[in-house]
């Protein structure tokens, strides 16, 4: 069993992720529909400990969401990293993310070349991103940088990263020592990309590279890419069969084709491995909406009734052991289990207890079981309650899931619905990893058997528009796609207007989803006051009578933005302001008779 397994190397490990519609799942193609705005920018909030990327040290924990900087920031941070559209299913303690430019940043610690920044000091850290560097570049810092990236993937143990370009070559950096290239060499550090050799190459240099990779995903020290053919090949450390290929020991440093059965076409794959060299696990969902897994399987990995590693893939059976999983639309991997989403509900089979042992008495799969005792394995799917379950067997479930995720190193699991709201539980939460803050039942307990909603950032509310969930040691990742909002100014006096008079000025945020937060009104760089967004998208500021002298002012309004809006401000609004005029019409005299003459005097006075 899994608490029996002697690491490999010290604190190894990964994660994996599980992104939704108009973004890329780590190592998946586009997927499913959640309702999301269709302009969006992509930000990534963090919280945990280690690789928080907002630009406090490396060590530094926080077990409420902080926001990853742009990249150079150090904390407090002037900027944010935006553009996201998909992050690492994430190494041992550090981060990746692909933005719309196609561009890849990561932060964290370096070691063995992990960020890709051609860093000659291995083992140092960045606190916010830096970009990775183009295949074959000579100096440091880089001036080139890796491009046309579609989809990455991280590996675990100290840090391997593959990404995927658009013309569907695979690229990879970091860790080589167990073939985690795929180029034909075992190096253990590689700090610049260096690109995957096709099937069947015999050694290193390539004269062949692969092509025609769709997804790519990894486990621990295993890659897998699916081709455009409905085939798989894998490469990396072979210890329990998580090849696929009949083999069983060794490893592959050039890729090799997994044995999927005749007849089936795989759409989308998916990994686990909870220490890298004690286990291990492939996944593949066939076009028919069966899954196949393959590797280690003392914990009951395979979800085929059995605790027996396999080579080769087989089928994950149905709840109960009846019959076969059907109808799935997503999979994904953790540290000892493996995740599916099936008509909008959640199922999971694998390891019921933490690395070592469970805190409690209760299976962490999700679904409030008992633990027997013995094995502590389930090696068929089971369904995963729905939030607030107390009981067993539970009585609701969760439902209108699209897309599910598993960390790699704290066995925590994740589940997104169509609306963006996420769902997590599993066996750590000490840091916060589960996202549901520091009054959180998990983040109290340390873990959670039944599923918990990730809070707001704010603190107030459940966090929403989430499209990603990435992981690294002790740290989850929560990449939320924001509505790009526009801030309109109006004035309820036009020019010219006298200075004796109150002006209200009216800002409307548009564009948003139900906005809250701040509005900063200014005239000019002068801070005239800040309005706390209600029930409403609209509030306004009402400047005094007689605040200003005669002249043209320039007024502004900055919406500040929250977790699910970004920020905005909006065009000057120019106004003209001059003293209030009287005009006095007096008589001389001021009574006389017909026919007589008066002088009318006019005074106009400011």
């Amino acid at each position: 069993m899994k608490g029996m397994h002697l690491l490999r190397r010290f604190l190894g490990g990964s994660a994996a992720l599980a992104l939704v519609a108009g973004t890329i799942v780590a190592g998946g193609t586009t997927v499913h529909a959640v309702t999301l705005p269709a302009t969006t920018s992509g930000v990534v909030y963090s919280a945990g400990y280690w690789a928080l990327g907002n630009g406090t040290a490396t060590y530094t924990s926080s077990s409420s969401w902080v926001q990853v900087c742009a990249p150079g920031q150090t904390s407090p941070c002037a900027g944010h990293l935006s553009g996201v559209t998909q992050l690492g299913n994430a190494a041992y303690a550090n981060e990746a993310a692909l933005t719309s430019t196609g561009n890849v940043y990561t932060w964290g610690y370096n070691y063995n070349g992990a960020l890709g920044t051609n860093d000659p000091t291995t083992g140092d850290s960045a606190t916010s991103p830096v970009e990775v560097c183009a295949p074959g570049s000579s100096a440091y810092p880089c001036t080139s940088y890796l491009s046309n990236v579609t989809q990455i993937a991280q590996a675990g143990d100290l840090g391997t990263t593959a990404a995927l370009t658009s013309n569907g070559s695979v690229y990879v950096w970091g860790e080589g020592a167990y073939g985690d290239l795929g180029n034909g060499t075992a190096n253990y550090i590689n700090p610049l990309p260096v690109q995957v050799c096709a099937v069947g190459q015999a050694s290193a240099p390539c004269s062949a590279y692969l092509t025609g990779v769709t997804q790519i995903v990894a486990g621990c020290d295993t890659f897998y890419a699916l081709t455009s053919t409905g085939s798989v090949v894998s490469w990396g450390y072979n210890g329990y069969g998580e090849l696929g290929d009949g083999v069983t020991g060794g490893r592959a440093s050039i890729p090799v084709q997994v044995s999927i059965p005749n007849g089936v076409t795989i759409t989308r794959i998916a990994a686990a491995g909870g220490r890298c060299g004690s286990s291990g696990t492939g996944y593949a969902l066939s076009t028919t909406g069966h899954v196949y897994a393959w590797g280690y399987n003392a914990d009951g990995e395979l979800g085929n009734g059995v605790t027996t590693n396999s080579n080769v893939p087989v089928e994950v059976q149905g709840v109960g052991g009846t019959g076969y999983l059907s109808g799935v639309t997503d999979i994904a991997g953790g540290s000892y289990e493996g995740l599916a989403v099936s008509n909008g509900n959640v199922y999971t089979w694998g390891s019921m207890t933490n690395e070592g042992g469970s805190p409690s008495t209760t299976s962490i799969l999700g679904n409030n079981a008992p633990l027997p005792g013995g094995t502590n394995a389930q090696p068929t799917p089971v369904e995963v309650c729905a939030s607030g379950q107390t009981a067993y067997p539970c009585t609701g479930f969760l439902s209108g899931i699209v897309s599910v995720a598993g960390d790699q190193y704290t066995e925590n699991a994740y589940a997104i619905d169509g609306t963006g709201h996420v769902f997590a539980w599993g066996g750590n939460d000490s840091f916060g990893e589960l996202g549901d803050g520091t009054s959180g039942a998990g983040h109290a307990l340390g873990y959670a058997t039944v599923p918990l909603e990730m809070v707001d950032p704010s603190g107030t509310g459940y966090l929403h528009g989430v499209s990603g969930i990435g992981t690294a040691y002790g740290t989850v990742f929560a990449l939320v796609s924001q509505y790009t909002t526009t801030t309109a100014l109006t004035s309820s006096v036009t020019s010219p207007a006298s200075t004796a008079g109150a002006i209200t000025l009216t800002a409307t945020v548009n564009n948003g989803a139900a906005p809250s937060g701040t509005v900063t009104f200014k005239e000019g760089a002068t801070t005239l006051g800040t309005v706390t967004l209600g029930s409403s998208n609209t509030v306004t500021y009402t400047i005094p009578a007689n605040t200003y002298t005669p002249g043209t002012y320039s007024f502004t309004a900055s919406y500040s933005g929250d977790t699910a809006n970004s920020a905005s401000t909006s065009s000057a609004l120019s106004l003209q302001l001059a003293y209030p005029i009287t005009i006095g019409v007096s008589a001389n005299p001021t009574s006389t008779t017909f026919g007589s003459s008066v002088t009318l005097t006019t005074t106009v006075s400011a």
